[in-house]
């Protein structure tokens, strides 16, 4: 199995409350692809505790059965489709990836 993970960070938002709803938006984008794509065999999304963290704001792991499988999700149609709500927001990011 092959563990897939990224860290996103936001971008700086005048208002508490924009950049939680942008966060909300990314996560529910992201999780509206579990069962959806056959390679994707598991999808967790986690938010970091607080808005004024220095570091990441949202957690995306995936599972997948092979590399192949991770490139046909990252391809998919629609994995491109919540990759364009991501890049709305995110201005940093940061992925490994790991046998399991």
């Amino acid at each position: 199995m092959i563990n897939h993970t990224v860290l996103f960070k936001v971008k700086s938002f005048d208002d508490p409350q924009e950049k939680q709803a942008a966060l909300n938006e990314m996560k529910s984008a992201l999780m509206s692809l579990d069962g959806k794509i056959a390679e994707l065999k598991h999808i967790e999304v986690q938010l970091h505790y607080t808005l004024e963290a220095d570091s990441f704001d949202l957690a995306l792991i995936t599972h997948f059965d092979s590399i192949e499988a991770a490139d046909v999700y990252q391809n998919h149609p629609l994995h491109l489709e919540v990759v364009k709500v991501i890049k709305q927001y995110a201005v940093g990011r940061a992925c490994v990836d790991f046998e399991f």
